[in-house]
This record gives C-alpha cells, structure tokens and sequence, in this order.
C-alpha cells in the first residue's frame, strides 16, 4: 500500500478544551516516519525514506533525496518453463519422472531467479508515492531520509543526521509567511550515527550517539535568516 498517511496541524486550546484543526494534508507516502516543526510558522518537515516534504496552510514543497523515488517500467510477464509431459510409450520408470521433474523445477527457479536480478532495482509505477510525481531531485544526491534525526540551525535551515552517519543541510525559502518557494539540500559531511540533535546555544549543536561518539560542534551560516 502507498500513500497511506496523514497530517493535520491543530489549534489547541485547553482553557476551552477546544482543538479545531487548523490543516490537515492526506495522501503523504506511506513510509512518512518524523515531521520537524518549523520555528516561527505553523509548517512541518515530514521526513520519509525517499522525500522530504514541507507542509503549511496552502503551501507545500516538496524534494527527492534519492532516485528511488522515480517510477521505472512494468516489468514483462515471467513465463517459467512448463513442466515435463510423458507419452505413455515407452514408459517411462520413477526414477527418470523424478529426474526430469527436478530438471524442469531448477530451469524455473534459475528463470525467476535471472528475472529477479534483472528487475532488482526497478521502481515498479505502482508503488510510487503520489507526492513524488514531478518533482526535482536534490543534486548529487542518493540517500535515504528514514530515521534521520534533525534540528533547526536558523528559522529556514534545518540539519538532518542520517541512518548512515551523513549530515544533510536542508534550506528553505520562503516567500511570505508561511509559502516555501524552494527547497535546497546538500551534503554537509558525516558524524557518528546520530540519535539527537539539539541547539545548546547560538551557533553550538549537539549530535548525541548512542552507537559511537557524541560531538559538540561550532557552526555558522552564511545566510542564516529566511529570503
């Protein structure tokens, strides 16, 4: 099944106990695992393995991070070699229907084994997430956003550690309040694999590691306010 999610932002009001929803969006890839709030706009990042995703009010932008996320072709019909027939004459004993039996089975597992090697890395149209249709691909990139973990490095620059120990920079521009009119990610060099990611002060981030080192790291920003 694809396309299987849905994320709706609410106003919550506990005086009143009251929480309207303010938006809601349907129809997001079913393997969406994380949303990143964005400071300072009623927006999301929704990390999946093979997008990033920017919702707001009325807005969405939306990026691949690898080529997965791309339809390919319907792969032809396997037809398997057909199992053996024997005419009555001669007659044939149970030792040789037995070999020609197990014959036929292994030209079958070989067919669909050289089918499988063939198609192994297609993307059958079928199983594309719907968010994915006409959109661009990040530069450069293949790698998969499932299980990152992120924070906010200014209100439009976000850092995103991977399952694989890579660090992306994922930079938005917005035109208005809440409209993101463009979405940039780039590699930004590798870490141990990350389980947090925090700001502990003005440009001081923390990546916390529960498989290897955690590192305190001094950054900067060449443009760190929304354009």
């Amino acid at each position: 099944m694809k396309d299987t999610c849905r994320i709706s932002a609410l106003s919550i009001n506990l005086r009143k106990k009251r929480h309207p929803v303010v938006w809601h969006e349907e129809n997001l890839p079913s393997d969406c695992a994380d949303v990143l709030a964005v400071p300072g706009r009623t927006a999301v990042l929704v990390l999946s393995q093979n997008l990033l995703l920017y919702y707001a009010r009325g807005s969405k932008c939306v990026m691949t991070v690898n080529s997965n996320a791309f339809a390919g072709e319907v792969p032809p019909r396997l037809d398997p070699p057909t199992a053996p027939t024997f005419p009555p004459f001669p007659p044939r004993t149970a030792a040789e229907i037995a070999a020609a039996t197990a014959a036929a089975a292994e030209k079958v597992t070989a067919a669909a084994a050289a089918h499988a090697r063939q198609w192994a890395t297609n993307v059958h149209p079928d199983v594309v997430a719907k968010e994915a249709k006409g959109v661009a691909k990040a530069p450069g990139l293949e790698v998969e956003a499932d299980c990152a973990v992120g924070c906010w490095l200014s209100d439009s620059v976000a850092l995103l550690g991977l399952k694989t120990g890579q660090l992306l920079l994922v930079s938005l521009r917005f035109e208005g309040q809440s409209k993101a009119s463009r979405m940039q990610v780039v590699l930004a060099g590798s870490a141990p694999v990350s389980s947090c990611a925090t700001i502990l002060a003005p440009g001081i981030l923390f990546l916390g590691s529960a498989e290897g080192d955690s590192l305190l790291v001094r950054y900067g920003l060449d443009n760190p306010t929304a354009t």
